[in-house]
């Protein structure tokens, strides 16, 4: 038969583990952010922090999912901290067509490679760990505000 204060040992043991544990899922659930807007969804949106070369603009990427049976297009991207967002290609030119089409039941990812955001002019140099305010708007979704977190590599 184990001894009281062993017991109490044991359960303190365990439940510092599940404290520890418990702190790191809120830890990185604080940078994980999606929205949903109808049958819209769109997932972690990060941006790389801006560099000594380039204080005044950085690209934006994540997912957006269009769960609707019907597509939907992203119209248009602002935000206060930037003098405009150009819908950008893989080739790093401004899109043909200024707008993302969003087929039904199809994701769209935001990234380097591909289609993605890219603020320009932007008011003050970005550091990690710092959210910054978007604005999207879709032609059927509607305009809706969502925060892209800056940080050197997305966390979700």
């Amino acid at each position: 038969m184990m001894h009281r204060n062993e017991t109490i040992k044991r359960c303190l043991r365990r439940i510092g583990i599940g404290a520890a544990a418990l702190g790191v899922a809120l830890a990185s659930s604080a940078f994980a952010h999606s929205y949903k807007f109808g049958d819209i969804e769109v997932g972690h949106l990060w941006a790389p922090p801006t560099s000594a070369a380039s204080k005044t603009e950085t690209d934006v990427y994540g997912p957006i999912f269009n769960g609707g049976k019907s597509g939907d297009r992203l119209l248009s991207a602002t935000s206060p901290l930037a003098e405009k967002i150009e819908f950008r290609t893989g080739k790093d030119e401004a899109a043909a067509g200024a707008a993302i089409d969003l087929p039904p039941s199809k994701p769209v990812s935001l990234a380097a490679w591909g289609t993605h955001l890219r603020f320009i002019g932007l008011k003050h140099p970005l550091k990690e760990k710092d959210w910054v305010p978007l604005h999207l708007v879709f032609e059927n979704a509607g305009a809706h505000d969502v925060k892209v977190l800056i940080e050197a590599a997305p966390t979700h």
